[in-house]
């Protein structure tokens, strides 16, 4: 899936889009609520031999390279 994103064969905006709407209008907010953004990503390293999705990534917490994968998740948060 690292890959598969960092290559970018695909339009990702266009593809979330209808899913993000569809879960942001179950939520019912309301006018006037403020919402918030929390983005989170983590790096995971893997002793691995054959994986296409593992990648070479800087790890900003031990400031080293590590094989591994990277795993984004996204919050919404309101009211």
């Amino acid at each position: 899936m690292n890959n598969f994103c960092l290559v970018e064969r695909w339009d990702p905006a266009a593809a979330l889009r209808p899913k993000t709407r569809e879960l942001f209008a179950a939520l019912h907010p309301q006018s006037g609520d403020t919402v918030y953004l929390d983005i989170d990503d983590a790096k995971k390293a893997k002793q691995v031999t054959v994986t296409d999705a593992i990648a070479k990534m800087k790890d900003p917490v031990t400031d080293a390279y590590i094989r591994g994968l990277q795993y984004v998740c996204g919050i919404l948060l309101f009211r």
